[in-house]
């Protein structure tokens, strides 16, 4: 039994889109979406922000990993329990974790 709450939101547009792609792959490699989405969020979220999407959170933490310029001096504070992929950016840049619990 499909779970009400994971039930995928269908529109006629993503219909469309998928159509699109499955006739010019290509769209996915010139990253055509992907700048549609950029401008989207650019508009009417973060409008005096610059946007970039990623593939991934741990990507988006190395991009704020080198962007900080960490140093082996550096300390990057992390909840206890976490997945390594939170942590492993600021590690290879140099920096040390500093593990918190609620107490």
């Amino acid at each position: 039994m499909l779970l009400p709450q994971l039930k995928p939101t269908v529109s006629k547009k993503s219909l469309s889109n998928i159509k699109k792609v499955c006739k010019t792959p290509s769209l996915l490699m010139g990253k055509h979406f992907s700048k549609l989405c950029e401008s989207w969020l650019k508009e009417n979220i973060y409008p005096d922000a610059e946007v970039m999407l990623t593939t991934s959170g741990t990507r988006a933490l190395e991009l704020i990993a080198y962007a900080l310029n960490l140093s082996p001096e550096d300390e990057i504070i992390v909840q206890s329990y976490t997945f390594v992929g939170s942590i492993n950016p600021f590690v290879a840049k140099g920096a040390s974790p500093v593990f918190v619990d609620i107490d």
